[in-house]
């Protein structure tokens, strides 16, 4: 027997009532599960109760109540989602079913903007104590980071902080002048939230609770989104954003994949490397003989990004700045190349002192070296400073991209790296017999344009003229999101900040630190966000699954399997796409057709083995008589 309830109200159903159900995984698809197309009678007393506010309705496009519906076959639950009423006539009310990542994409849209988004969080005005916990404690401590960042378009530090004493435990906001100690007005500070609080604070904005973030049990949980937009508001932060392309680039960047649970109300936010480690496997019986074996044209992009077989780069501008740490395909072809043996320098001296031992004594310039021992690229120069050559080395082709030679498509990722440099402004400075000293300051430098700087008279009429003259005029202007890691207050870092406190932000395990023409490691745990260090990390260990020879199978199986499993078909493993079924008054009704893609899936990463005799998990084994599973 199948039951519909809407808003916990049994409605009365067809008697040539029959909707196909569609299961899907949302490893390769965005729907998780469908929206279910119901048309109801009205001639019934229960029906008529359930809908007589119809004639209040303005509009058939317009939903008239988000009402719970739940939609059961055989006592099981296939559906648990919102109804959505989609016309009627006086006879009948056509209804659809939304649930899982249908639903929410229904309710809110792809399209939404994040902007509009009226529950997300909005900072308490600041006070200085929690600017310093802001830049004291790191995620989950504290949900937003006060860090330096730097407005080129305004000309201004946003977020100033200064070391007022050599030797002083703490930092203070403000700036110090010729005059003395200069406070900021500390309301005018701008927070930059950790992602995994964005996340989980535009989760609840939307109805849903974010139960797990696999990022917060790894290194990038200290990965701020950097902007300079004056606010305070969470959903102002990212102009032009909606929902559904910020989730889609948070899944492609870390190789992720955002599941809805829309019975619980909840989201879990999974790596795709383990997304079938110790899943249940389905042992489909009652197979038909005959199935459909459809392969993919060579031309034709797969439905679902499997990063490890595309090309993957970041949108940078085009500027010099992010030309040298992501240098252009013609560049790298036609400079001269050299390589730096292992046995330079022991690997316990660090990369920075292997670094000058090595370019003492190579003053060759133009040449681009890689370090055998790292990986890294690097070029040498000499400034001349007065009547001195300065020696300098330099970082080049961080942020490269990875070509592939095998590559399905390109993926260019729009969350990238923020600019980290020096902004040429008095902002971090501390007082030293008597006077004060400036340093040049590593931090985010983004492009603002909302800032306070002031256009000359030209400069400002045409501005005017484009923006009255544009015919979007009211529309958000989009651009990239910007990360950088927020570790804390960092202190002793080289000989020339001994005694200092600083906020540091940072994209890499190394920043230069122009005033004083040296370099610094800015962390031990390999914390960067280079591509070439993305994919070990994250996107490296996925299940290899051949989504270009798709399989269709009918089975009379009357179980009622979760997609998101294992299926074992005559002696053959597989994952499933998706699996349909079609339901009539009485209940599920005749065979079941799935879609699956074969799967090199191990006995270890498909079931996880308990054993009794001592209480531990095994990584892998053979079936021994006794009846216990052992490592080999």
């Amino acid at each position: 027997m199948t039951e519909l309830y809407i808003d916990g109200v049994s409605a009365v159903l067809p008697k040539d009532f029959s909707v196909q159900v569609k299961r899907e995984n949302p490893l390769f698809t965005k729907n998780g599960e469908y929206t279910y197309d119901i048309t109801l009678p009205l001639g019934n007393p229960t029906n008529a109760e359930l809908y007589k506010h119809l004639n209040r309705l303005n509009s058939v496009t317009e939903v008239a109540s988000k009402r719970t519906a739940i939609l059961i076959a055989d006592n099981r639950v296939y559906c648990n989602g919102t109804e959505i009423i989609t016309g009627w006539t006086d006879e009948s009310v056509s209804i659809q079913i939304a649930a899982g990542n249908s639903e929410m994409n229904y309710v809110i849209g792809n399209d939404l903007k994040i902007s509009t988004l009226t529950g997300m969080t909005e900072t308490l005005p600041v006070y200085e104590g929690m600017a310093v916990a802001g830049v004291k404690y790191t995620y989950p401590e504290t949900d937003v980071c006060f860090t330096m960042v730097y407005d080129r378009v305004a000309g201004e530090v946003i977020n100033p902080w200064v070391n007022t004493g050599i030797g002083k435990t703490d930092i203070t906001p403000g700036y110090l002048q010729e005059s003395g100690l200069v406070y900021p007005n500390l309301r005018s500070f701008v927070p930059q939230p950790y992602l995994c609080a964005f996340l989980k604070d535009l989760f609840a904005a939307l109805g849903y609770r974010l139960a797990s973030n696999f990022l917060e049990e790894t290194i990038y949980r200290e990965l701020i989104i950097c902007h300079v937009v004056r606010t305070r508001k969470w959903c102002e932060m990212l102009p032009g954003w909606s929902v559904g392309d910020f989730l889609e680039q948070v899944e492609l960047l870390f190789n992720g994949l955002f599941v809805v649970d829309n019975r619980k109300r909840v989201v879990r936010f999974l790596s795709r490397t383990t997304y079938y480690h110790a899943v249940t496997t389905n042992h489909v019986r009652w197979v038909e003989d005959v199935y459909e074996a459809e392969a993919a044209d060579e031309d034709d992009e797969p439905e679902a990004v499997n990063i490890m077989r595309s090309d993957v780069l970041y949108g940078f501008p085009d500027n010099a700045y992010w030309r040298g740490r992501c240098l252009p395909d013609s560049v790298k072809a036609a400079a001269s190349k050299g390589e730096i043996p292992v046995e330079v320098d022991p690997p316990a001296t660090g990369f920075i002192n292997r670094m000058l031992t090595w370019f003492t004594d190579h003053r060759d310039e133009n040449i681009l070296w890689t370090d055998l021992n790292t990986g890294r690229t690097v070029y040498f120069y000499v400034e001349t400073v007065g009547s001195k050559d300065i020696l300098h080395w330099q970082l080049a082709d961080e942020f490269a991209s990875i070509r592939r030679e095998d590559a399905e498509q390109e993926v260019e990722l729009e969350i990238m790296p923020v600019e980290i440099g020096q902004a040429d402004v008095t902002f971090f400075a501390f007082e030293e017999g008597g006077g004060t000293v400036t340093y040049s300051i590593p931090m985010p430098v983004l492009d603002g344009g909302s800032g306070t700087k002031e256009e000359d008279g030209e400069a400002k009429a045409v501005a005017d003229l484009l923006e009255n003259s544009s015919s979007d005029s009211g529309s958000e202007s989009k651009s990239n999101i910007c990360l950088a890691f927020y570790s804390g207050l960092v202190m002793n870092m080289g000989v020339w900040c001994d005694y200092m406190l600083l906020p540091l932000a940072y994209t890499d395990e190394y920043a230069f630190i122009r005033g004083v023409n040296e370099w610094i490691q800015t962390n031990t745990e390999g914390k960067t966000l280079r591509l070439s260090d993305l994919q070990p990390n994250l996107w490296e260990g996925s299940s290899e699954i051949d989504q270009r020879n798709e399989i269709k199978l009918t089975s009379h199986d009357p179980n009622l399997y979760d997609p998101r499993g294992v299926f074992e078909i005559r002696n053959k493993r597989y994952v499933c796409k998706e699996i349909e079924y079609t339901l009539d008054a009485n209940g599920r009704k005749g065979a079941w057709t799935g879609t699956f893609y074969p799967a090199k899936i191990s006995d270890t990463e498909a079931d996880a083995r308990w054993i009794l005799a001592d209480g531990k998990w095994r990584d892998g084994g053979v079936w021994l008589d006794n009846g216990r599973w052992l490592d080999s």
